[in-house]
């Protein structure tokens, strides 16, 4: 039976480093974390991490919109507790 690699074990393994597995990106306030990288990789759209994690409700005002909601629905989504947006 394969060994379940340790987190150090696995940032120095040969193949995960080759594979560029763990990646390192900036967060929304400017930290930088470490963590896994997109996977799969395909050849013609390896895909990217382009931001940190979103804030809760932070893009759902946006989208709600993108689908064709309009402000008063999201406002009384926000009221009935089922949708949260950021302030």
């Amino acid at each position: 039976m394969p060994k379940v690699l340790t987190v150090p074990e696995l940032e120095s393994n040969p193949q995960y480093v080759a594979r560029e597995s763990i990646t390192q990106w900036q967060t929304m306030d400017g930290r930088t974390c470490k963590g896994p990288n997109i996977m799969p990789k395909f050849k013609n759209n390896p895909g990217q991490i382009w931001r940190g994690m979103p804030s809760h409700g932070m893009d759902t005002a946006a989208i709600l919109k993108n689908i064709g909601y309009s402000e008063n629905d999201i406002q009384e989504l926000v009221s009935k507790g089922l949708a949260k947006v950021e302030d």
